[in-house]
């Protein structure tokens, strides 16, 4: 696909209560970044850290791994402090999104990475991930997010609906998202994986 029409592809906001896509927006791309992009429980981090090592060449990282390799999108801090952040860094740089494809800018010269997952086992990762969640720590994390919803908010009330609901509403969105980024696989800047 051109150049001209990746840019002037359509463009969504994706938004939810841990991300806002929006922090992209005023962000500077250099020749030389790499974007972890997976759905969320998909092995970003997993991959993130394996590029964080292939990268910096050692285990002794100089930082914990979401500063060396920030998830851009969760609103952790102002968007302009993340911004100066990596604006500052002199090495190259490793950023991590759990946006599909068309709710971010594309940066022509950007790696990028991206992994997808079975459903059913993201959803088995999900509810291992809330069944260890702090319910007051994560209301507090939202609340400094600006939310009043937290990701257990938005489960269904009972372990026997969730699986139902989950492969329902959420198979499609992980689906759309995996082949948003598929689309672009043969560009040169695209490395693309799933897990079976």
């Amino acid at each position: 696909m051109a150049e001209l029409e990746r840019e002037r592809a359509p463009f969504h906001r994706h938004a939810h209560v841990d991300r806002d896509p929006e922090r992209w927006d005023g962000f500077v791309p250099r020749s030389r970044d790499i974007h972890v992009r997976t759905c969320h429980m998909s092995g970003a981090t997993r991959t993130q850290m394996i590029a964080t090592l292939l990268v910096l060449r050692t285990p002794d990282l100089p930082q914990p791994l979401n500063e060396n390799s920030p998830r851009l999108d969760l609103v952790t801090d102002a968007r302009e402090a993340a911004h100066a952040r990596l604006a500052a860094r002199t090495r190259r740089r490793i950023l991590k999104a759990h946006t599909s494809r068309d709710g971010l800018q594309w940066h022509a010269s950007a790696k990028r990475l991206v992994v997808a997952r079975d459903p059913r086992d993201v959803f088995a990762s999900m509810m291992n991930l809330q069944e260890n969640a702090d319910p007051e720590t994560e209301r507090a994390l939202a609340a400094e997010m600006g939310n009043d919803a937290t990701v257990s908010d938005l489960l269904a009330a009972t372990e026997e609906v969730r699986p139902k609901e989950w492969l329902t509403c959420s198979l499609l969105h992980l689906s759309v998202s995996f082949r948003s980024w598929r689309r672009y696989s043969c560009d040169a800047g695209m490395l693309a994986a799933g897990e079976h």
